[in-house]
């Protein structure tokens, strides 16, 4: 019997961050502030996600981390690509 894994997409920016969780569909955006990000752990909590893919943009994802670090295991850009699971379209 297969399991299903529920994991979240975040885009971060500076001001804000843009979630997607599958297989649910869900989507949503939170401030990228203490509050926004208190919220995004509930919500995460409640939709039991499991893991969580973060677009890396620089300095803007640390504090996203720090905040999500207990709840989920994290991947990043690279380790979806490593797993094929993103294909870069400027491959050759």
């Amino acid at each position: 019997m297969s399991q299903t894994v529920v994991i979240a997409g975040i885009g971060v920016s500076k001001d804000k961050l843009d979630i997607h969780v599958l297989p649910s569909n869900q989507t949503l955006v939170v401030n990228r502030d203490h509050r926004g990000l208190a919220s995004l752990v509930r919500r995460l909590r409640k939709a039991d996600v499991e893991q969580v893919a973060l677009e890396a943009s620089g300095v803007y994802e640390r504090i996203v981390i720090e905040a999500l670090g207990p709840v989920v295991d994290l991947l990043r850009y690279a380790d979806l690509q490593e797993l094929g699971t993103i294909h870069d379209a400027n491959a050759v």
